[in-house]
């Protein structure tokens, strides 16, 4: 995470275009909608635009499928078949928007206005509004008081401990001593039962052998300028400086989404699984940064001569070829997301062998995957390339991502006998 500022999230409105060969529905269509109304209502900070994007799509699933029950809801279970799945799908989405974010009221009505003016009038075209605003009332509350989205002024202090060997510190440049996540550490899960439920195991010993291939991997790949990285893994590390594995997968999922012809049905579970895996993801992740409260590689590298370890020699001048974000390093963001939302998505579609290219708001270049997973594995990767993670932390994080997606596609919306 390189801040916390709405233009340092533009990206999450850079996949409103889409695809223009895939087929586009209401569904697809409100998540884009709602992509903007997340950024332009400053909910932009680790799992807070997924936890929204997830809210939208819920109450859209939940009212589909009180219209058709092919998946047991989320939250609300009324059923009325009598109903528009249309409407239902606009009042599921303005409903959601409108009690998180009343001040963009104006935006959100005009939007749904438009869309409803689409659907002749009748019975059913009002029934689907009511239950889509009904669905989204109950979403809405189920979240009530979770501590992403609770004033700054409430929000929990960061208290820095002692420095010392593998303790996280203030890095360069801005030696920040702001810690603006913090509270994503506490927010509540939209399906595990905890935020530890999947906490990796920790860090290796300082004075381990692994400690010290790590640390000399990332020292030398890591190094601003590096002679051994290739241009190729130059390019991802700059491809992934992009903050937000909501922005990253939400673009790959949208047009893979479409592409696949996806009914409303399943584009609506498909969105809510997705976002709900990287929201309990970004939650799990940031429970585990601050448990552990790992130190930086640019400190490590830096203080290396007080780590016990005869493998490891420091180099008080070293520099990561970005900048290191704000907040410990283990676990890593990038792949505890990218591997959730790769996971999911891949299930989801039925497709283990989706390929595609897609871009990022970082690096204007686009990169090709043949596979959700190499996506995935890339995503890590690129954080060593970077110089901000040690590669222990991106396979541990990878795999515990993978655990979020699994429980969150086992244990939610599931299809009904």
């Amino acid at each position: 995470m390189h801040g916390v500022t709405k233009s340092c999230y533009a990206g999450l409105v850079a996949f409103l275009l889409g695809s223009a060969e895939a087929a586009a529905n209401e569904v697809t269509d409100w998540n884009r909608k709602a992509a903007s109304v997340v950024t332009e209502g400053g909910a932009v900070v680790a799992a807070q635009p997924s936890a929204v994007l997830g809210m939208v799509a819920i109450a859209q699933h939940d009212a589909l499928n009180a219209i058709d029950r092919r998946y047991y809801a989320y939250v609300h279970t009324d059923v009325m078949p009598r109903a528009s799945p249309d409407a239902a799908v606009h009042g599921a989405a303005r409903g959601v928007l409108l009690r998180m974010f009343p001040a963009q009221s104006a935006t959100i009505e005009t939007e749904y206005l438009s869309r409803m003016a689409l659907i002749p009038d009748s019975a059913e075209k009002v029934t689907g509004a009511a239950l889509g605003d009904a669905a989204a009332h109950a979403i809405v509350a189920v979240r009530q008081g979770d501590p992403l989205f609770a004033p700054a002024s409430t929000r929990p202090t960061y208290k820095w401990l002692a420095q010392g060997p593998g303790v996280y510190e203030p890095t360069p440049p801005a030696y920040s001593v702001a810690q603006p996540t913090l509270f994503i550490a506490g927010g509540r899960p939209f399906t595990l039962t905890s935020s530890s439920q999947f906490r990796p195991a920790g860090t290796p010993d300082l004075s381990s052998d692994l400690y010290a291939t790590d640390y000399n991997e990332v020292k030398e790949i890591g190094r601003k300028g590096s002679a051994v990285r290739t241009a190729d893994q130059t390019h991802a590390a700059l491809f992934f400086i992009e903050g937000s594995t909501t922005v990253i997968m939400n673009r790959i999922g949208l047009p893979a989404i479409e592409t696949k012809n996806l009914d409303l049905w399943d584009s609506a579970r498909a969105l809510a699984l997705l976002n709900m895996s990287l929201a309990d993801a970004a939650i799990s992740a940031f429970e585990a940064k601050f448990h552990f409260n790992t130190w930086r590689p640019v400190t490590a590298i830096r203080k290396g001569e007080t780590d016990g370890n005869a493998n490891t020699e420091a180099d008080p001048n070293w520099e990561p070829e970005i900048a290191t974000p704000n907040h410990p390093e283990y676990a890593a963001g990038h792949p505890f997301g990218c591997s959730a939302g790769g996971h999911t998505l891949e299930v989801v579609l039925d497709d283990a062998a989706y390929a595609f290219a897609t871009t990022s708001a970082s690096h204007g270049t686009p990169r090709s995957y043949a596979t959700l997973d190499a996506f995935a594995q890339e995503c890590g990767n690129a954080r060593v390339w970077a110089g901000v993670h040690f590669s222990n932390s991106i396979r541990a994080s990878y795999v515990a991502g993978r655990e979020v997606s699994n429980w969150v596609i086992r244990n939610t919306l599931r299809k009904a006998h």
